[in-house]
């Protein structure tokens, strides 16, 4: 917000907005409802080490859903992006917890909203092997961070260019259509 400038949100157009994400401030919250959209936030500490447990994952998922009740959203937005070797225990918990958080959640209140971020693939992307096809069966929408996708540059003749390049992102959105993500789930 910049001083004597219009208030958080209030400069957007709102006609095709559905959800606002990492909704931290009360008033964003406020005008997302105002205008039928969902606000939600990030989610408590991840720590897959920890959560391994299922009573660890249903003490967290419990402290995720008093975390969401008592700011008043409307869900929460995973967003881990640490590394994991594809089929390690760490990323098949992160899975795991997702669908574990999807399921209670829509349990309480089946409007509220599980979304994940992604890479702009999910081909490995800087170390996350996570189960992709795992992570979509497990929230509501996934988020395809698009952007900035030049994370893996291997040559020095790759220095200077778009970071976000229009074919890489035909190709990232269309590898997740390949491991069988619907078009419908994917932002």
């Amino acid at each position: 917000w910049i001083p004597g400038g219009l208030p958080p949100g209030q400069d957007m157009n709102w006609t095709y907005v559905t959800t606002v994400a990492w909704a931290s401030q009360d008033e964003i919250m406020c005008l997302a409802h105002r205008h039928g959209a969902r606000a939600v936030i990030g989610p408590p500490r991840i720590d897959l080490d920890e959560l391994s447990s299922p009573s660890a994952r249903k003490a967290w998922i419990r402290t995720a859903l008093d975390l969401v009740r008592s700011t008043y959203r409307d869900g929460i937005v995973f967003d881990y992006e640490s590394p994991q070797k594809i089929g390690s225990i760490g990323a098949e918990t992160y899975a795991t917890l997702i669908a574990e958080t999807k399921g209670y959640f829509h349990e309480v209140n089946p409007s509220y909203q599980i979304s994940t971020c992604v890479a702009w693939s999910p081909d490995n992307i800087d170390g996350r092997g996570y189960p992709y096809a795992d992570l979509a069966a497990a929230s509501d929408l996934l988020y395809v961070m698009d952007y900035d996708t030049r994370s893996q540059v291997y040559d020095s003749q790759c220095i200077a260019g778009p970071n976000a390049p229009f074919p890489g992102m035909v190709k990232g959105m269309q590898r997740y259509f390949d491991i069988g993500v619907h078009p419908s789930k994917l932002i």
